[in-house]
């Protein structure tokens, strides 16, 4: 399997600037586009955005899965994330969409290489969120 190449400082320094421009400028923007992320670049597999504004401002990188087992599975959409949110102190929260919702018994992992890294779900949380995983 190809290594994917990794962009944590490229997010972290998109989103310092971002902060930083955010923080000394007051700005008043039309609540529709508050709504959307707005993306900040590419680069290879992954996609930086930023979404929310003042202290809901938010930063992430998402990527898809280059491949996916048992191809033709019947599942959603499968996202991997890394979000930073400058208000709550958090940085390099791990995230991802499974495309199908957990069972109240799940116990999501993921395995990196030879490493296995034990995930919660938000089966707890109901709606949207019993898709999502975290590290």
């Amino acid at each position: 399997m190809p290594r994917r190449k990794t962009y944590f400082p490229v997010l972290t320094m998109a989103c310092a600037a971002l902060a930083l421009t955010f923080g000394l400028a007051s700005f008043s923007a039309d609540a529709k586009a508050q709504d959307a992320p707005k993306l900040l670049g590419k680069y290879d597999d992954w996609s930086a955005y930023t979404y929310g504004s003042g202290n809901d401002r938010m930063c992430y990188a998402m990527t898809t899965p280059v491949k996916m087992l048992p191809a033709g599975a019947n599942r959603g959409d499968v996202y991997f994330m890394v979000t930073h949110r400058p208000a709550r102190n958090t940085r390099n929260e791990i995230s991802m969409r499974v495309g199908y919702p957990f069972k109240s018994t799940s116990r999501p992992f993921a395995t990196v290489g030879r490493d296995k890294f034990q995930m919660f779900s938000g089966v707890k949380e109901g709606g949207e969120h019993r898709f999502w995983a975290w590290l």
